[in-house]
């Protein structure tokens, strides 16, 4: 049953199976309650003993259909599609025999073929759907006309004997007929247009997504192309200090540092976008390696120096030894810690207090990395909005002049990539605490893919 429904995908259908699965338990309540009322209120007279076996079968293939689903690892469209249209097949068979010894015609139960009519023509094509409707009626007119010819026998549940009057039977049939097929005609037909545009949707997705990475290219190479030139100025600039500073009068001096630490700044904010950019381009292809995610602190920290230095922080380091090295994307990890420690050393007090220790967790299913510092703080109110693009706090605007917004949303987004956490716990003018956790197990099960993926 090969299907282009575009709209479909294996987990849909798993959750349509499982709704199926718990509707058929409601249907065995209910119909159990229709035959208690039927039998003991109503008092009809109908084969209760009949009626009762298929009501088991319903339970018992109800049981199958659910441990089977259990059991079942490997899931696709057309699987779940072909285990649908299997059940729809039986229930309606079910049906049939459960309106046969509980009235035929006379009960009005057999209007539930609708019910499978509808899910047969929002899920399948227009063929399979036509199909399914076509037995819908060869069923239930097979039923109603091989009762009236004696044929099969007639459970009444009136008085009046309509089910043999063939006028009542050709107005019944003609309205069920009709009935079942214009809605089979009306959800196909919609169905098969809401089809169409989400191909066309899905295909001007792929062309915006296509051009996006045309734009984001662009973008990394003209970021590129500024970074080389500004890496020359602010080289050039340092150099003239570091030659002449004592020869040349204070006030140039003081300008040529403002120059430097201006284009120091640039060069920080075309790097924080240049990693979100090969980051979208590059997502999924770069490197892995095999690595200790405390000597990934150690280097980060030591790039961080000439900050704590100019600070004077107090640094405390503890770092758990017990934490296995892990395979993966290096350069990823470097970035998260790069912008958290920075950010930590940047936003401190003068002569204030940072604090970094990475801890394997009890379980040694993860580990998690916590910086600590005793600057400036986040308030309430932006500890959610620091993760989105280009936000910055007003006191972080006050205390750093530079800054994109940028760092902390790559952080996280590199972060739930790997299935971690961050928090972050801030009080204004005292400090804050960010918190990651990476869990072991999940990266060596993603781990594999990425190997099973490259082979």
């Amino acid at each position: 049953m090969k299907t282009k429904l575009p709209f479909l995908n294996p987990e849909f259908l798993k959750s349509r199976i499982i709704w199926s699965i718990n509707l058929r338990w409601i249907a065995v309540v209910i119909t159990a309650f229709s035959v208690f009322i039927a039998r003991y209120l109503l008092e009809f007279t109908i084969p209760y003993k009949a009626i009762l076996i298929i009501l088991t079968s319903m339970i018992i293939l109800n049981f199958i259909y659910t441990i089977s689903f259990k059991r079942s690892r490997e899931y696709s469209v057309e699987n779940e599609l072909k285990i649908i249209f299997a059940h729809i097949i039986i229930d309606l068979v079910l049906l049939t025999l459960l309106i046969h010894y509980s009235g035929g015609m006379e009960n009005p139960f057999y209007l539930f073929y609708f019910f499978h009519l509808l899910i047969a023509s929002i899920l399948f094509p227009p063929f399979i759907s036509f199909l399914t409707t076509t037995l819908i009626f060869i069923l239930f007119a097979g039923l109603v006309l091989l009762e009236a010819k004696g044929i099969l026998a007639h459970y009444t549940l009136y008085e009046v004997k309509c089910y043999t009057n063939m006028k009542n039977i050709s107005v019944l049939l003609t309205a069920f007929g009709s009935g079942i097929f214009i809605t089979s005609y009306i959800m196909s037909t919609f169905i098969s247009s809401y089809r169409k545009i989400k191909v066309q949707i899905d295909k001007k997705n792929q062309e915006l997504e296509q051009k996006n990475i045309e734009n984001t290219k662009f973008f990394n190479f003209a970021s590129h192309e500024l970074k080389s030139p500004i890496i020359a100025i602010k080289s050039t600039l340092d150099a003239i200090i570091a030659s002449f500073e004592k020869q040349i009068p204070e006030q140039i001096i003081s300008l040529i540092k403002r120059s430097s630490d201006r284009s120091g700044q640039l060069l920080s904010m075309i790097t924080e976008l240049l990693d979100i950019s090969r980051k979208q381009i590059n997502a999924g292809n770069d490197d892995i390696h095999q690595f200790n995610i405390n000597d990934i602190i150690n280097q980060v920290i030591q790039h961080a120096d000439s900050v704590i230095q100019s600070k004077h922080l107090d640094v405390t380091i503890k770092l758990d030894e017990n934490i296995p090295d892990i395979s993966e994307i290096k350069y990823d990890y470097i970035q998260i810690l790069t912008n958290l420690i920075f950010n930590a050393a940047y936003y401190s007090m003068e002569n204030g207090k940072l604090t970094i220790i990475s801890k394997l967790d009890e379980k040694k299913t993860g580990y998690n990395i916590s910086i600590t510092d005793t600057g400036i703080g986040i308030a309430k109110d932006d500890q959610i909005k620091i993760f989105t693009e280009f936000y910055r706090a007003e006191n972080a605007k006050k205390e750093v002049k530079f800054g994109t917004g940028l760092g902390l949303s790559l952080v996280k987004q590199l972060i739930e990539s790997k299935n971690g956490e961050i928090n972050v716990v801030s009080e204004l003018d005292k400090g804050s605490t960010f918190t990651i956790y990476f869990h072991l197990l999940n990266k060596n099960k993603e781990q594999k893919a990425k190997e099973e993926k490259l082979k």
